[in-house]
């Protein structure tokens, strides 16, 4: 009896399982409709992530060195490196993705955390420079993301239920360095799905460049491992 169970939820765990790969066979055939999204308002400010996941050269899987950057103005970077922990990362364009899924017509960021034994990571984050001149004038910004996440054995989506969207600001001739200002929280989800957050009112007076070095949009991933995330695409939009 014991037996016919365990076979019983064996067999369900196995349906379960190829649902889900029919399911993410069939949403990766419509990624290229997903992003970007033709409902997008506003005007598109550049940055490293959305310049990545437009060229056309893989990056092959490889260990980053946080704050340092593994393309143009784009790192990823972890909490206490020192204990064993770091970030993967691999890149395909849309042309080895083509070659590899047929069906599949967009590029991929892959980020994968390691984490070691000695202590986990209070963060990890994605972080993308913004071009400032292009936020002239800015009253709030839009920002558009397609991901996905692979959770590894032990691991789901309940443990890792959001990212979090911070805009750090660096403020020219100050010392205080910097200052984060939360924008909101994405759903992770373990399907390729399209998200869109709207923040009307960040910049009360419009943003003025010449007031920061430099502007930086952080992505905060789940602490919780093991996991794939899969960024498809991003983009940032001026209101």
């Amino acid at each position: 009896m014991e037996n016919d169970t365990k076979s019983r939820k064996q067999a369900l765990l196995e349906g379960i399982e190829r649902m889900q790969r029919l399911l993410r066979a069939e949403t990766a055939s419509e990624l290229s409709v997903l992003a970007p999204s033709t409902a997008k308002s506003g005007i598109d400010v550049p940055n490293g992530l959305s310049n990545l996941l437009l060229r056309d050269m893989s990056i092959a899987s490889m260990t980053t060195e946080s704050y340092k950057e593994f393309a143009p103005d784009l790192w990823a970077s972890i909490e206490s490196e020192a204990g064993g922990n770091h970030v993967v990362i691999e890149f395909l364009s849309v042309t080895a993705q083509s070659e590899a899924e047929p069906d599949t017509r967009i590029s991929r960021l892959r980020i994968h955390p390691v984490v070691g034994l000695k202590k986990s990571p209070a963060w990890i984050s994605l972080e993308t420079l913004l071009d400032k001149k292009a936020l002239k004038g800015a009253q709030g910004l839009r920002i558009d993301l397609v991901s996905s996440f692979d959770f590894g054995i032990g691991m789901n989506a309940s443990q890792a239920t959001s990212l979090k969207l911070v805009l750090r600001k660096h403020h020219r001739g100050q010392d205080v360095g910097f200052v984060d200002q939360e924008i909101g929280f994405v759903p992770v989800t373990n399907v390729p799905f399209e998200h869109s957050r709207v923040v009307s009112s960040l910049f009360n007076d419009g943003l003025n460049p010449a007031e920061f070095e430099r502007i930086i949009l952080l992505i905060l991933l789940p602490v919780a491992t093991p996991y794939t995330g899969n960024i498809y695409h991003f983009s940032v939009s001026r209101i």
